[in-house]
């Protein structure tokens, strides 16, 4: 995984622990081989989901700002 990507990814892993097994269990679930990214975004998408009341503002904002540089 290029670094900007995995520098990506490690952002949303600080979220929560449970966003961090999420990527952990992608991971390695595709070992030897190195998980798709569509696979990985969509199962880190998914736990944001399940997070996000749990969120305060200030996270949410953050998350926001991390999906919308991502995008750019």
């Amino acid at each position: 995984m290029d670094k900007i990507i995995a520098d990506y990814v490690d952002k949303f892993s600080s979220f929560s622990d449970s966003i961090s097994e999420t990527i952990g269990s992608v991971n390695e679930y595709w070992i030897p081989d190195e998980s798709p990214l569509i696979m990985l975004f969509s199962q880190i998408g998914k736990s944001l989901v399940a997070i996000f009341s749990e969120l305060d503002c200030v996270k949410k904002e953050l998350l926001f700002k991390y999906i919308e540089d991502g995008m750019a």
